[in-house]
């Protein structure tokens, strides 16, 4: 089972600085009811041994924690993937997200979405594949306080109309590559951090190649020395460290 734990805000001097950090538990849901196993006999367990049995419902076996930070001038959060010899997977969280988003309580605050952020050379495979024949981009709506100037262009653009989606496909003619313009390569480069883009074609060996954004999260491998500095602070500089990366590359 996953679940998320507590948030909390750290005291920054700038707003654009402020970032809420938590931790992500998993735990293993026993159920006391279901057959046991006697090691010593290598037989199930006897009803009378199950039935001293005495496990309160409240603990949970097979504890692990994950720090995350949220940024909320961003949108983006990184989580720890790894703690000790247990890990997470990025479709797990994403998955445990959604759900989250999905309580009634919060259908006031509109739809949520979540994308898993993709390997940034995904999209760049993507639109530079030898030859590109068919280019999947599918938008979300974008944050409406980004500040870049694309982004803002296609929030504009969907919200005039109503519109919370934008798909876009495009085809080559036969025996001839796509050569995504600018706009395609910006318009990619949103989706991907904001929906999803996948192309099929055809590398210079005329093999068949599919890649997708969805299949490609961004993860990270840095060394963590407790000596250092904790693993909240350095939870939060590698988030700092990223968002930079990304507000720099779309600026």
């Amino acid at each position: 089972m996953i679940m998320l734990g507590r948030l909390y805000p750290r005291d920054e001097a700038r707003e654009q600085d402020l970032v809420l950090t938590g931790e992500i538990y998993t735990y293993y849901n026993l159920d006391p009811g279901s057959p046991w196993f006697n090691i010593d006999r290598n037989e199930e367990a006897l009803d009378e041994e199950v039935e001293r049995l005495s496990i309160p419902g409240n603990l949970k076996p097979d504890l692990s924690r994950f720090v995350f930070v949220f940024t909320p001038a961003s949108h983006r959060m990184c989580v720890q993937l790894k703690s000790g010899t247990r890990s997470l997977s990025v479709n797990v969280i994403a998955k445990a997200f959604r759900a989250l988003f999905s309580f009634q309580e919060l259908e006031e605050y509109g739809p949520v979405e979540v994308t898993p952020e993709p390997s940034r050379e995904t999209v760049e495979e993507i639109l530079d594949m030898p030859f590109l024949h068919r280019l999947h981009i599918e938008l979300l709506r974008p944050n409406p306080d980004d500040d870049h100037e694309f982004e803002l262009a296609f929030l504009d653009r969907l919200e005039s109309q109503s519109a919370s989606k934008m798909s876009q496909d495009l085809i080559s003619e036969k025996e001839r590559g796509l050569r995504p313009d600018e706009a395609t390569r910006s318009l990619a480069r949103l989706a991907s951090s904001n929906g999803l883009v996948e192309g099929q074609g055809k590398d210079i060996n005329n093999a068949s190649i599919k890649i997708s954004t969805r299949d490609t999260p961004l993860i990270e491998k840095q060394a963590y020395d407790p000596r250092e500095s904790s693993l909240v602070d350095f939870m939060v500089w590698q988030a700092r460290r990223i968002n930079s990366f990304f507000a720099n590359s779309n600026g």
